[in-house]
């Protein structure tokens, strides 16, 4: 049985393709998902593909979340994976940026946002400044009201990163926390990190 072998020089040139072959690519790999067993293509996507953002795995996590309940276990493991092996890695940033398509799992599917929201939140301290920021950054994803049960969680996890030791941090997380109306009223960034959000890149 070829499995995901069969896709592997398209996923890996994802792309170079044609929008309408890119879109053809996700519905076969998804349909092949839809009748797999998640231990078995678990195991099938982690030998052959490495949790990097330029290894093709994004492909497989985008085709994935047209089944979020299905796949949501994988999702949770594949976060906690990620940010464990970010903690060690030369280029967290690589690692992490991989997860980026699962965000695009059915927004509506609060099982998979509150999990998430539990996992992410575990890394809001870490000494690497690459892991702090997709932490902000991941929450901004899930803190949506009407798609978690946990945002409480996560509002508190970014009210205490507000005052982060890095300005990219803190002004991330108030943009976050404003976003969905929940910057404390009497919070204000200082001056400075003011100007450096007007006139340097904060991403």
């Amino acid at each position: 049985m070829q499995g995901l072998s069969k896709w592997k020089k398209e996923i890996q040139e994802f792309w170079e393709l044609e929008t309408s072959d890119r879109d053809k690519l996700i519905g076969e790999i998804a349909a092949y998902a839809s009748t797999s067993d998640p231990i078995h293509l678990a195991r099938e996507v982690r030998a052959n593909y490495a949790q990097e953002v330029d290894s093709g795995i994004s492909v497989l996590y985008e085709a994935l979340t047209h089944q979020p309940i299905k796949w949501t276990p994988f999702f949770v493991q594949e976060f906690e994976r990620a940010f464990r092996a970010a903690e060690t890695a030369s280029d967290p940033k690589k690692i992490l940026s991989a997860l980026d398509e699962i965000a695009m799992a059915d927004e509506n599917y609060t099982a998979l946002s509150d999990a998430l929201i539990l996992v992410i939140a575990n890394y809001a301290s870490s000494r690497i400044f690459e892991i702090r920021y997709k932490v902000v950054w991941f929450l901004g994803d899930y803190l949506r009201s009407e798609i978690t049960n946990r945002q409480s969680d996560g509002i508190a996890v970014l009210r205490v990163m507000l005052h982060d030791e890095n300005w990219k941090i803190r002004v991330l997380a108030a943009q976050t926390l404003k976003g969905i109306d929940q910057l404390p009223k009497k919070f204000s960034l200082s001056i400075l990190d003011r100007l450096r959000h007007r006139f340097l890149q904060i991403g």
